[in-house]
């Protein structure tokens, strides 16, 4: 059998559903305010300036989310994991922008990941009021 025929499909919109799940979990100071940021940079720089001003602007942002960012992004385009470091999440984007397919994907995957990130976080902050 190859590869293809022994991995397990992905559904990318729940996959997406979890990661955001997870970035507001892990990141009690990842307000609405910074996931839109986030998401801004996305939609007008992309993936890489999205990471370069995470790591930049929102440093302890940054040690909790682009780990797990790094990781589900490398789980769904099947890349290897990057090495722990700061700069995880800036690597493997390096490493995906190699194939141009890869890299919208990867865009669109943090789109949505960034969106269910701050409808986790609007619900959270609602009910806490």
């Amino acid at each position: 059998m190859s590869e293809a025929q022994t991995t397990k499909p992905c559904n990318l919109e729940i996959a997406c559903a979890e990661l955001g799940r997870a970035l507001v979990k892990s990141a009690k100071k990842a307000d609405e305010k910074v996931l839109n940021e986030l998401l801004a940079v996305l939609e007008e720089q992309g993936p890489y300036a999205m990471a370069l001003y995470l790591r930049t602007r929102h440093k302890e942002v940054n040690t909790s989310i682009a780990p797990l960012m790094a990781k589900k992004l490398a789980d769904i385009l099947r890349k290897n994991q990057p090495e722990q470091n700061d700069d995880v999440l800036m690597n493997l984007l390096r490493d995906i922008a190699e194939d141009l397919d890869d890299l919208l994907l990867a865009h669109e995957i943090l789109r949505t990941a960034l969106a269910y990130a701050r409808y986790y976080r609007k619900a959270i902050s609602q009910q806490g009021e």
